[in-house]
């Protein structure tokens, strides 16, 4: 589909985690409808640039916003940035997130302060800093993550805080609801990322096959496959949803897991 008939024409989208795998994904099937995209990233330059430069070419216009999002003032900074750089916004897609992977009892706070700063407490200063310039009928899509679902070993940290998102998200969206901005969420499940072949190092493969073979169609995910679905959220036709968690993960969920399925120990 050319960026000059889509159904989010001329339209401005800001995606946190931008410049790579969901995010970016999420970022290049806007770009084919037509949304001019703000991308933040943390640190890799080279692909924030290279992710620009493929935004670009797709016919609309793209804004990358370096910014640490694990700091106590990073959303408010956002926030800023997106008000100097374009004129409104119609949709944020809160993507980005981290942790440490560790057992909880070895968590410290400031492991703690990093994650649920990146997972809530930015969002919601980012938030509050574009009050009144988030556009009526404009969209929040949140990104939650597997292991709110299931235990996922050494994510403790991190599930606790995307279980804050998915509460949050139905809380922002009783709030915001009255202003015409709707709130919702996706859960995407297990995806083949950077971090989570990083996480699993020598164990990526079999339990990517694994996973593969408990969905229903019996194959990894596509992340365009998600973004669609973020997209959805943002599009007119879902109007009537507001407040949920909607699961995109080919039925992984609803799959028996076995004794020796899963994570193996590390």
């Amino acid at each position: 589909m050319s960026a000059t008939q889509g159904r989010f024409l001329d339209q401005f989208t800001l995606i946190t985690g931008g410049t790579k795998g969901l995010g970016f994904a999420t970022a290049q099937y806007f770009a084919e409808e037509g949304s001019n995209l703000l991308l933040s990233y943390r640190s890799d330059e080279k692909a924030a640039d290279e992710a620009k430069s493929k935004i670009l070419a797709m016919g609309v216009d793209c804004h990358l916003i370096q910014v640490d999002l694990c700091e106590t003032e990073g959303g408010t900074y956002l926030g800023e940035q997106v008000k100097t750089l374009v004129p409104h916004l119609n949709y944020v897609v809160w993507n980005a997130a981290a942790s440490a992977f560790k057992p909880l009892l070895e968590m410290k706070h400031h492991h703690f302060a990093k994650t649920f700063h990146l997972s809530i407490w930015n969002l919601l200063s980012t938030l509050q800093t574009l009050k009144g310039f988030l556009a009526p009928r404009g969209a929040v899509v949140t990104v939650s993550g597997m292991d709110t679902l299931h235990v996922v070993p050494q994510h403790g940290m991190l599930a606790a805080a995307k279980g804050a998102l998915e509460v949050m998200t139905t809380y922002l969206a009783h709030e915001l609801g009255p202003q015409k901005i709707r709130v919702n969420g996706v859960n995407p499940g297990f995806l083949e990322t950077e971090s989570t072949q990083k996480f699993l190092g020598p164990f990526f493969p079999k339990v990517s096959e694994a996973h593969s073979r408990a969905t229903v169609f019996n194959r990894p995910a596509d992340f365009r496959e998600v973004a669609q679905v973020i997209g959805f959220l943002c599009s007119p036709e879902s109007n009537w949803v507001a407040g949920q968690t909607i699961t995109v993960d080919g039925g992984f969920n609803d799959a028996l897991t076995l004794p020796g399925f899963g994570l193996p120990e590390r």
